[in-house]
């Protein structure tokens, strides 16, 4: 009886602690917000960013003007201290003539976390801005 019993206690208080780290570590996130644009300085107007480092993300929605603010599971409420890939997604295409295709208006490259050439490091205690720059994609002209 009283190994079940130290088993339940033990098990209760692991699961105790791993709620804490856990909510202790969703308050510190660092401030992450920029922009989405174009090479050509023309905002991306909609879709998401997302910061990656293999294993979590946090995503900003971009909003009409190109702008974005980061968080894990809300956004603006910033990321982990860590290195990120980062990505696009849901941005605008242009409908073929059949409108069963779209292509998208931002380079492919830039849509995957396999294929981004874009990363960032996040640091503790330092805000950041990150303008997110972008090609556009030569077969939607």
């Amino acid at each position: 009886m009283f190994n079940i019993m130290s088993k339940r206690i033990v098990s209760f208080l692991s699961s105790f602690v791993i709620l804490l780290v856990v909510v202790a570590g969703c308050g510190d996130g660092v401030k992450t917000q920029g922009t989405v644009k174009f090479s050509d300085g023309e905002p991306v107007t909609s879709g998401y960013v997302f910061f990656s480092d293999g294993t979590n993300s946090g995503r900003g929605e971009i909003k009409p003007d190109g702008t974005y603010s980061m968080g894990m599971l809300k956004d603006g409420e910033g990321l982990p201290p860590g290195k990120y890939k980062v990505y696009v997604t849901g941005t605008p295409a242009r409908d073929s003539a059949d409108g069963l295709h779209s292509t998208p208006f931002v380079d492919p490259k830039f849509l995957t976390y396999e294929t981004t050439p874009l990363s960032i490091e996040i640091v503790v205690g330092k805000p950041v801005t990150y303008e997110v720059v972008v090609e556009r994609n030569p077969a939607a002209r």
